[in-house]
């Protein structure tokens, strides 16, 4: 049974379709992409396993923050990535103390050695 469930894992990347590090989506030579975002979170109850919990302790949890991400195209096959998120972190009670900074900062080399056309067809 643990064979099944490893299995399943490894083919998860392969069945995913949004824009990751290891999709198929390469920048050809020289080009170049860069893109930004912002997000804000905020909670003051959540889930521990089927209990849903209030923690007066924290009050509202909030982070919040901008992250930079760019691509580049060094070879046709061959790509760096580059992603840098700032973190905001902050409580309306007790004594936890707001935390700021670079977060899960990520350099990735990308590389297509072989490209495959699956072509899918049904028949009605």
């Amino acid at each position: 049974m643990k064979k099944i469930y490893l299995c399943c894992l490894f083919l998860i990347p392969v069945m995913m379709s949004a824009q990751t590090d290891i999709d198929a989506l390469m920048m050809k030579k020289n080009d170049f992409c860069f893109g930004a975002v912002y997000q804000y979170s905020s909670w003051d109850k959540y889930w521990e396993g089927t209990f849903k919990r209030e923690n007066l302790n924290l009050g509202t949890v909030s982070a919040q923050g901008p992250a930079f991400m760019g691509d580049y195209g060094i070879l046709d096959k061959l790509n760096f990535l580059l992603t840098v998120p700032y973190v905001e972190t902050k409580a309306t009670a007790g004594t936890m103390k707001g935390q700021k900074g670079i977060q899960d900062f990520t350099f990735t080399l990308k590389y297509m050695p072989v490209k495959k056309i699956l072509v899918i067809s049904s028949i009605h």
